[in-house]
């Protein structure tokens, strides 16, 4: 295959029934995530609870989750802010979402000309989504805050706190395969130099 480009969704957050200020807060909690990403409340005390879009706002609103991580922008479109009035920007991060690639042999075969085409149109696809997506990120913070819904960032040492308590998944993730580590330290590099300061140094130990 010969890639052309990625997109990621925005970055997820947790909405809750009650205000959530720091891991402490997440003792004895419910918290509804989608496979992986119930990573990121291992070793909090929370349970994890597997949830569909179809069943969150029932699962929020009954009592059957006490939270959900999800998006904002999934947050609007599924209205489950109008059963769980307390959002805290973890900023977990975003999520890998589709990529665009076409089949090599018949990509060798396109000319030049055309090759350039859809690779610039390629480019042009993810910098349009990503515009979308900051937008639709913004307007749904502004949404839920006019909605009654009480917003908090996590401050930086509730995020170095909740951080150390998770298993090292990164290296868990890499432990053994010496790609896998190529990938993960070109990817804690990258974040770092983007001017991102990691809570925990996850290579290191």
């Amino acid at each position: 295959m010969r890639y052309l480009g990625a997109i990621a969704l925005d970055s997820y957050q947790l909405l809750s029934r009650t205000p959530i200020a720091g891991v402490a807060d997440l003792d004895g909690k419910k918290v509804g995530a989608v496979g992986l990403n119930q990573t990121w409340i291992r070793n909090t005390g929370a349970a994890p609870v597997s949830i569909t879009a179809v069943s969150a706002y029932n699962d929020l609103q009954t009592g059957v989750i006490d939270a959900i991580i999800l998006t904002p922008s999934l947050m609007r479109s599924s209205r489950i802010y109008e059963v769980a009035k307390n959002l805290t920007l973890v900023d977990f991060g975003a999520v890998f979402q589709l990529a665009l690639a076409v089949n090599l042999d018949r990509w060798e075969a396109l000319p030049d000309p055309v090759q350039q085409a859809i690779i610039k149109a390629a480019d042009d696809w993810r910098l349009e989504t990503v515009k979308r997506l900051s937008v639709a990120y913004r307007e749904s913070i502004e949404l839920m805050e006019e909605n009654g819904v009480a917003i908090a960032p996590l401050t930086p040492e509730a995020r170095v706190e909740w951080a150390e308590r998770l298993p090292n998944v990164a290296k868990d993730w890499a432990d053994g395969d010496p790609t896998r580590l190529k990938v993960l330290s070109a990817y804690v590099g990258a974040l770092t130099a983007g001017g991102t300061t990691l809570p925990r140094d996850w290579l290191s130990e």
